[in-house]
Formats: C-alpha cells, structure tokens, sequence
C-alpha cells in the first residue's frame, strides 16, 4: 500500500478509539449493576453514569465513526490518485486530521456539562439523599442542539462510509476479475497482492461498522420521531433495554477490530510491535522493521 505510513496512523488511531469505548462500556456497565446501584455509595449511579459514561460514549462513537470515514477516504484515494497519495497523505497530515477528528468532535461536549451536573437530592425509593442530575434553566435548547449535531455527525460519517465501501465493492470486483485474466507474472505482483489486501482490510472494516454501528444510529431517529423513547420517558425501560443490545454491538466491533488490523496488515503489525517493544530497546525487532518497511502493507 504506498500510503501505509499514513494507514498505519489512522488505524492506531482508530485502536485508540476503539480502546477507549470498550473502557467506557465497562464503566457503564458497573453502574448498572444492581449491586452498585442498591449498595451504599452516596451517590444515584444511573445520574452518574449519564454523564461519566452516557455522553463519553457518545463521543468516543462519533471519534470512531469519522475515523472508519477517513480509513475508507484514504483508501479510495489510493485508488484514485496512486502516483500522488504518497505526497498528498503524509505521516503527519494524517496524524493531524486524526487529532483535529477527537478535538472538533470533543467540542460537543462542554456545552452538555456545563448545563448537567450533580447535586443532593432526595430519592422517595430508596429513602435516602443522594448526588443525581440537576439541570440548568438552559439545558433543553442545549440538549437539542447538541443532539441535533450528534446526528449530523452520525449521519455523514455513516454516508461516506457507505460511499467508499461501495467504490471498495467495485474496485475488488474489477480486481478479481483482472486477476482472472492476467498472466502469473502480473499476478504475483508485490504491488498489486497489497493493494487487493490493503482493499479487503479495509472493505472488511467499513462493513463491519455498518452492521455494528446500525442500529445506534437507526435509534437516533427513533429518538427524533418518538421523543418518548428517551431515558426518563414513557418508553424507559425498553429505551435501556434497546441502547444494551446497541452497546453490545458496539463492543463487538471494537473488540473485533484490533485483530482484523493485525491479521490483514504486516506494517501495523510492525508498528504495534514497535510500540509495545519500543521500551526494552529491542535492536533485533527495529532491524526486523526495517526490512519489512519496503516489503510489506
């Protein structure tokens, strides 16, 4: 792949977006636990876990979606532009496109915190003054404009995905059948085995956050048209119910994906390993790297 330098950023990126839903899913899921929420802490985990795991979420989806956009974009530019994309898709604008993606998409959130907090409340059930959410007179036009924005984001993230997944499709078939018809020469070709891997990684991708990532955002719809399917609503508790089994999905997806990236790509491999090996000054792995850097996706 001849942007592989700039490949391997966006998919350590796109680790650490991963890393960090699946930390915040676990957190999210101790709050719900009747243990934690029946027990003793002195404060309403379900009005914790709003804020220090509900909204997080939200945010680390959004990082992640934009993100898979920007795998199946610098693809499709490989495709486009093959004698270019090595100037054009450097190590460092892609490293700067990444951050720019968790600093704007992060900018929906103060807006949120500083109309929510926590404040001493009396809860009639469980007899007992705890920390739950206090809202500011300001809260119901920030709430809605900041969702609104989240279904922006959600919504174009997911048509580029869609987009390039579909160029993905077409190009893979024009692939295969070339392939067919080559001779064994052409076939064996080191180029042109790692664009087709390079391809299938990423198409792998892109369709493996479609399936996990649809219904969450099918669900923000449902949101918009049924505003009692909301926490707190009418609908509640299928409202829980519902966003659990999203949330499931979700982990899956960035549970699954590390593996793909490791398994379909020698030169994140060698980065992975360089990071994790970078410590013990490891001079047999760096020469290893070095030799596989011209050689390999």
């Amino acid at each position: 792949m001849r942007c592989d330098d700039s490949a391997s950023v966006t998919l350590i990126s796109l680790t650490l977006s991963d890393l960090l839903g699946l930390v915040v899913l676990f957190w999210m899921g101790m709050c719900y636990n009747p243990w934690i929420i029946y027990s003793d802490v002195p404060f309403d985990t379900l009005s914790v876990v709003y804020l220090s795991g509900g909204w997080p979420k939200i945010y680390v989806s959004r990082v992640t979606s934009w993100i898979t956009a920007f795998v199946a974009a610098e693809r499709c530019l490989c495709i486009a532009l093959p004698l270019r994309v090595k100037t054009i898709l450097t190590r460092r604008r892609s490293a700067y496109v990444n951050a720019a993606l968790f600093l704007l998409i992060f900018l929906m959130m103060p807006p949120i915190y500083y109309t929510t907090g926590l404040d001493w409340q009396w809860f009639p059930d469980r007899n007992k003054t705890l920390l739950g959410l206090s809202f500011t007179p300001e809260r119901d036009g920030v709430y809605d404009a900041v969702a609104s924005a989240n279904i922006v984001l959600a919504y174009v993230s997911f048509v580029v995905i869609v987009a390039c997944t579909l160029v993905l499709v077409y190009v893979l078939k024009k692939q295969t059948l070339w392939r067919s018809t080559a001779s064994a020469a052409e076939k064996s070709s080191p180029l042109s085995m790692r664009e087709l891997r390079a391809s299938k990684m990423v198409l792998l991708l892109t369709v493996m956050f479609l399936v996990c990532y649809l219904p969450g955002t099918a669900l923000l719809l449902v949101m918009i048209f049924v505003p009692e399917f909301n926490k707190g609503m009418f609908y509640n508790n299928l409202f829980t119910v519902v966003w659990a089994f999203v949330h499931l999905t979700e982990a899956l997806n960035s549970s699954v994906n590390i593996f793909v990236y490791r398994g379909m790509s020698s030169r994140f491999k060698t980065v992975l390993n360089r990071m994790f090996h970078c410590a013990k000054g490891d001079p047999h792995l760096e020469i290893h790297s070095q030799n596989q850097d011209k050689s390999k996706f």
